[in-house]
């Protein structure tokens, strides 16, 4: 039942959203249709077909070959998912914090694994790191704040390596290759995650 019943939601938002456009931009819609999921593209057609646009599904294909962007066409490379409707942005947006949840979590075990080689200083700064950076990625969930990506960017990329150089732990090569990877995943995250906040807002 609760299968069916978002289905439904997500064709309504897939013809709300169809609906709200230009004839020009329902036009792009179908010419980039590969970057588009299937349902968003089959509103698309339909809507056309109603306002006049077009005659058929068929007669897509001749206004936009294969070279201009077609169905068969070469996909546009992007770093970033393409959103096609607020149903997908919300998701995406669920799916991409959780991550971020879990870094928050990463002072907490340190302190816990290293609590007899830390001193009382050191293990307190890692627990308020821990709890700052939750309590940030918790509003951001809530509120869907644009500023707060950034915001968390700015901090994550100031603290995350002075804790490195102030604790000392990353010694080997694979080490520092584990680092930077989680460095860059959570700047990419915090990207996407504006990304998709001014999405929602633009499309509200």
């Amino acid at each position: 039942m609760k299968i069916k019943t978002r289905r439904k939601i997500a064709d309504l938002n897939f013809d709300k959203k169809m609906s709200s456009l230009t004839d020009d931009e329902l036009l792009e819609v179908l010419r980039q249709r590969i970057n588009y999921q299937e349902k968003a593209v089959d509103t698309a057609v339909r809507e056309a077909i109603q306002r006049g646009i077009i005659q058929s599904q068929e007669e897509i294909e001749r206004l936009f070959p294969k070279s201009q962007g077609g169905a068969s066409g070469t996909r546009h490379f992007s770093f970033f998912a393409q959103l096609a409707d607020k149903a997908q942005a919300e998701s995406l947006f669920s799916s991409f914090t959780r991550p971020l949840i879990i870094v928050g979590l990463i002072p907490f075990l340190f302190a816990l694994l290293r609590t007899a080689q830390l001193s009382k200083e050191k293990i307190i700064a890692l627990i308020l790191a821990g709890l700052i950076w939750s309590a940030m990625v918790f509003y951001l969930k809530r509120t869907y704040k644009k500023m707060m990506p950034l915001i968390l960017g700015v901090v994550f990329a100031i603290a995350y390596p002075l804790g490195i150089v102030l604790f000392g732990t990353v010694k080997a090569p694979l080490e520092w290759m584990f680092v930077i990877v989680v460095f860059l995943m959570v700047i990419y995250l915090l990207l996407a995650i504006y990304k998709t906040i001014v999405y929602l807002e633009e499309n509200s």
